[in-house]
C-alpha cells in the first residue's frame, strides 16, 4: 500500500479549512517542483485536493475507533 509522508491511500481525512468534510484518500500525485517535491492528493468523491509537502500538509487523518 502506497505511503506518503505518513499518509495512506484509504485513509479518512478531513482539510484544515475547517469545513468539516470527510474525504477518502483516493491516490497521491506527485509534483517536482522548481525547490522541492510535494504531492497532490485526490480523494475518492473528486470534492477537493490535498497538499502534502515535507514541511506542510492541508489534511489532517480522522482517528477511528477499532
Amino acid at each position: 500500500m502506497e505511503q506518503v509522508l505518513g499518509f495512506k491511500v484509504g485513509d479518512r481525512v478531513r482539510l484544515k479549512d475547517g469545513d468539516g468534510r470527510e474525504h477518502v484518500i483516493k491516490e497521491f500525485e506527485l509534483v517536482h517542483g522548481l525547490r522541492s517535491d510535494f504531492y497532490f492528493v485526490h480523494f475518492h468523491d473528486n470534492a477537493a485536493t490535498g497538499f502534502l509537502a515535507e514541511n506542510y500538509t492541508d489534511i489532517v487523518t480522522i482517528k477511528t475507533e477499532d
